[in-house]
């Protein structure tokens, strides 16, 4: 999960790498629930480290399919755009990519947008044993709300009232949570309906009571999360006016919160999404930087699929640290069906009327070359704040 779009992605820097946990999570719940819940994706999620010019930066993505020759991983772009290496790590294990490939160039300002979609694909050359595909969701994208998701990944982690913790990434974890409407639905017709929105209900939200964040659109002055060191991306965790770090006043290129987001958000945030239910599930969390690129899951019909790509986190209230009230987006891996086929080769039998092809240029191994498929870009591990309109979004890695 890489820190740079105008959405705070989730993802984040991997310098001086600390073994942490990931996502943010109740207050009053026990971590393990959340960890022992992850551990059923433990063969089919791990996390990628993309090396930059800038540095190491670190997010997450799922395996979609193992072969005696290869294996694909699925990610988000912002994972991986940037990269001159990648190694995807799972079962203790580490797996240098061949080639990557992303669908769109994502910015902070247009993660959410209509016209680009926050997905990459990676691509190791070798047999990874003991590893599970996911099995891809096809269907259409608007049967997918009000449905409860697991999300994956290994990003930071923290509580509802205190956000996400700087550098305590590192181990995975899933949260739960309910896929309440779209990106369009919420902020209008120039968002994607191919982005699906979470919020995070605290205890205090079935109160009914009103909440002091609003669902207004992601505000245009951030970026990805930071989670990394100085230059962009710099910081583990904190979030600041530009979210290029994740730490000191105004530049962000440290590790604590700037000048206008200081202080933890008030536990008595309820539900930001009113079309929502405000009661929280009993493992509710919600993505931070980290986890950008991570799977997102739903059991339909007895069958658990990867419905979605966790993308980036807002916030209307000025900081966004996964706390109650802010917004998780991710990408619905349903409608770019023809464009994971189209890399991988891979045949899905897709029902979606709206999947989505592109015409960027293609990039293996780190080298640019003309294609009509997709780009390739590795995801660095630290986290960005992507902020439009009023609501912060932000796309999570973390550098090492």
């Amino acid at each position: 999960m890489r820190q740079r779009l105008a959405a705070l992605f989730v993802f984040l820097l991997a310098s001086n790498f600390t073994v942490a946990q990931a996502s943010v999570i109740l207050d009053g719940v026990s971590d393990s629930s959340y960890t022992s819940l992850a551990s059923s994706y433990s063969s089919m999620v791990g996390s990628i480290y993309e090396t930059t010019s800038s540095g190491t930066y670190i997010g997450s993505g799922s395996v979609i399919s193992s072969t005696g020759s290869g294996v694909w991983v699925l990610t988000a772009a912002h994972v991986v755009d940037d990269a001159t290496a990648l190694s995807f790590n799972i079962n203790g294990s580490s797996y240098s990519a061949s080639s990557w490939y992303y669908h769109s160039s994502v910015s902070d300002s247009n993660v959410a947008s209509s016209s680009v979609g926050d997905l990459g694909l990676v691509y190791i050359s070798t047999s990874i044993a003991n590893v599970t595909a996911a099995t891809i969701y096809t269907g259409a994208t608007s049967n997918l709300l009000g449905k409860t998701a697991t999300f994956v990944g290994y990003g930071n982690t923290g509580t509802g009232s205190t956000g996400a913790k700087s550098g305590s990434y590192g181990t995975l974890r899933a949260v739960q949570n309910v896929l309440d409407t779209t990106a369009s639905a919420q902020w209008g017709s120039s968002y994607s309906a191919s982005v699906l929105l979470s919020d995070f209900d605290s205890a205090s939200s079935s109160t009914g009571t009103s909440s002091s964040k609003t669902s207004s659109k992601v505000s245009s002055t951030s970026g990805k999360i930071g989670g990394g060191f100085n230059g962009k991306n710099n910081g583990p965790g904190g979030f600041g006016n530009n979210n290029k770090g994740g730490g000191n006043p105004g530049k962000n290129t440290g590790g604590g919160n700037n000048n206008n987001n200081n202080g933890n958000n008030s536990s008595s945030n309820n539900n930001t999404i009113s079309s929502g239910n405000a009661t929280p599930l009993a493992l509710e969390g919600l993505i931070a930087g980290g986890d950008s690129g991570g799977g997102d899951f739903v059991t339909i019909d007895g069958v658990n699929y990867l419905v979605g790509v966790n993308s980036f986190v807002s916030a209307s209230d000025g900081k966004v640290d996964s706390d109650y009230g802010d917004i998780s987006g991710v990408v619905s891996v349903s409608d770019y069906v023809d464009w994971i086929e189209q890399i991988t080769g891979i045949s899905l039998s897709s029902t979606s009327s709206s999947s989505k092809t592109s015409s960027a240029s293609v990039a293996k191994g780190g080298l640019l070359t003309s294609a009509t498929s997709a780009e390739a870009v590795p995801e660095p591990s630290t986290l960005c704040v992507l902020m439009m309109t009023g609501m912060a979004l932000v796309l999570w890695r973390r550098r090492r």
